[in-house]
């Protein structure tokens, strides 16, 4: 099955919504065969600080060499975020792989005379027959509504049940008070099993305590009261808890101490069972963390922050933060939100921090439109204008704001995706802050279609860089081998492939054999040889650039992009135009000739390319690029 139809099945289901109960689900897993029978879980559920909670765990393990799968909702930009193994997504041919087979049950099931299983239900199922497929050692599962009922319960005793932070959230489902949606999320806790709890009210954690005496699981709970924050801000999160000192989170935000507190204990839960986990691999898994959506910083300058705060609890962690690392700024909120949710008590909990809010409706039949959401916040006093779409509210935001204003999109996770995609190296797409392309009294009105052709003047300067970086490696940083020139001149294109793509390479390998050419010539200069360069970046940029390929992962990436720019291109293409030029050999005379170049640049692009991802990721990080 193709994965256009495998994601159109899942669309057409998501008409049938959410319906509660084991009862469907395991159908359909009996129907495959139980993939989930046979993996080992770290089970979570919890109002706030799920997804966050499950990445800690999962890059803990991760960090002390276990094959790890995640499985977590919603995604931000692509379905694929939902389910990964060791943070590489589910590729799309895995999708066809894996869903081809869900469907198939799916539909025998139908046949059957049973109700055709939801979108959750697929999708879980497709996660469990991914995470069998790639062998994976322990899968951190993250609950989707409640736990009692929820499709990720089909799963036998795990390892480890967590439940993080409770609040008040799918009242009309899981019960109107903290005792009732504790007891759901408590369903989850398996006979005997260990139990990790983040630290909270007593109201909540009585109810887990009572359903853990019942089954006879010993109970754990974080200590929320010992963690100390040091620092806080764009530059990143340091604090200690209890023994631990000076931690370093990956995730920004005050309320990440406390789900990294929960994750800390779920890790030295599973260290009692056995798994070798290190106190330098908590550490380092807590670095490491990221997650899209989560107080991520969009833009330094101006600051732009995005979180999918989404109900009171979410809302007061949000404004904590906020107020931590901005002391002293003002705030213009952008907000879209979900129709079921307690949108009215997060309006209440951040509305002294607004100077004004921007309202977006979020896709999907639960969104709540931004006339409506607009109206509610008039009459908490705070002045709200309704935009037509996320690239209009935050042109409007910015284009207002002074070195004082911080910019915060919240309200729904549904609405995050949106606003990542207006941003391209820290700067609002085709945005002029000094002139009036798009002003505030524009807000009502779509913003203008972003110019696909247009590059930030920054970017170019990089790759410019770039450029500059290759001609002179290769002609002041080679050395001779068989009077054939071995070079480094590959690690400016890697770096640009890892960074920029296949299409920005080719032109920058191209225009660097070119300039390099005019400048230092040392023989007699064919556009076959350009035309060759550009290929190899084009070669660089699709091998190495997970954007454009994501259906093999990094190391064989890495080994074809070691082979496939030198053998392919390098050792055919441009020894073709060598043979033609230089005459007086065959065409497989200047091969022979040629292998022993090819012998040590193939070497050197795989001790190189490992250590040119780190650097390129740590840039990204950083928002220099």
């Amino acid at each position: 099955m193709k994965y256009q139809q495998v994601m159109e099945y899942l669309r057409d289901a998501l008409v049938l919504g959410s319906v509660p109960g084991l009862d469907s689900i395991v159908r359909l897993t009996d129907e495959m065969d139980s993939p989930q029978k046979g993996l080992s879980f770290v089970h979570v559920a919890g109002t706030n600080g799920k997804g966050s909670t499950c990445t800690y765990i999962a890059e803990i393990l991760k960090a002390a060499g276990y094959k790890v799968g995640l499985y977590t909702s919603p995604y931000i930009r692509d379905f694929s975020e939902r389910i990964q193994v060791n943070g590489v997504p589910i590729s799309q041919g895995e999708i066809e792989i894996c869903g081809g087979k869900v469907i198939a049950a799916a539909e025998r099931m139908v046949a059957q005379g049973f109700a055709k299983p939801t979108v959750f239900e697929l999708t879980t199922a497709m996660g469990f027959e991914h995470f069998k497929n790639c062998g994976c050692d322990i899968v951190v599962l993250e609950v989707g509504l409640g736990g009692r009922l929820d499709a990720t319960n089909v799963i036998d005793s795990p390892a480890l049940s967590v439940i993080t932070a409770i609040d008040l959230d799918h009242t009309e489902l899981l019960g109107d008070t903290v005792e009732k949606i504790a007891l759901e999320k408590a369903g989850i806790i398996k006979t005997g099993r260990p139990v990790v709890m983040a630290g909270q009210s007593a109201q909540a954690v009585n109810a887990v305590k009572g359903v853990c005496m019942e089954k006879g699981c010993a109970l754990t709970l974080s200590r929320p009261e010992t963690v100390e924050i040091k620092s806080c801000g764009m530059d990143g999160l340091v604090f200690d808890y209890g023994d631990f000192k000076d931690l370093r989170s990956g995730l920004f935000g005050l309320y990440q101490t406390q789900n990294a507190a929960t994750a800390i204990e779920a890790a030295l839960a599973l260290r009692a069972q056995g798994y070798a986990i290190t106190e330098q691999h908590i550490r380092a898994g807590l670095e490491k963390a990221f997650i899209p959506g989560r107080l991520e910083i969009l833009s330094k300058n101006p600051p732009v922050v995005i979180d999918g705060a989404h109900n009171p609890q979410g809302a007061a962690a949000l404004k904590e933060s906020l107020e931590a690392a901005f002391p002293n700024k003002k705030f213009r909120f952008v907000m879209g939100a979900l129709a079921d949710k307690d949108y009215k008590g997060a309006i209440d909990t951040v509305a002294h921090l607004a100077e004004r809010f921007y309202t977006v409706t979020p896709a999907g039949p639960r969104a709540l439109q931004a006339e409506a959401l607009a109206e509610e916040i008039k009459r908490h006093g705070i002045a709200a204008t309704t935009c037509n779409d996320m690239m209009g509210a935050l042109t409007a935001a910015l284009n207002s704001a002074d070195e004082n204003t911080v910019v915060c999109v919240f309200g729904s996770l549904y609405i995050m995706g949106d606003a990542e995609n207006c941003f391209e190296n820290g700067q609002l797409l085709d945005v002029s802050k000094s002139g009036p392309e798009y002003s505030l009294q524009d807000a009502g009105k779509p913003a203008p279609a972003p110019k696909k052709g247009r590059m930030a003047t920054r970017t170019l300067c990089q790759i410019a860089l770039l450029i500059a970086l290759e001609v002179v490696l290769n002609r002041f940083c080679s050395f001779n081998t068989m009077s054939l020139k071995i070079g480094f001149s590959f690690i400016p294109m890697a770096l640009c492939a890892y960074l920029f793509g296949p299409w920005y390479t080719m032109v920058a390998y191209a225009l660097s054999d070119f300039i390099g050419a005019i400048l230092f010539p040392i023989g007699p200069y064919h556009p076959g040889f350009t035309l060759g360069a550009a290929l190899m970046g084009i070669a660089y940029g699709f091998l190495l650039n997970r954007k454009y390929w994501k259906k093999v992962r990094f190391f064989p990436n890495m080994v074809l992009a070691a082979i496939i720019p030198c053998i392919a291109v390098g050792l055919f293409v441009n020894t073709a135009w060598v043979a033609h030029l230089a005459g007086g050999h065959g065409y497989w005379w200047w091969v022979s000739y040629r292998l022993p170049q090819y012998a040590v640049l193939v070497p050197l692009n795989l001790i190189f390319l490992p250590l040119l991802k780190k650097l390129a990721d740590k840039l990204k990080k950083a928002k220099l690029v």
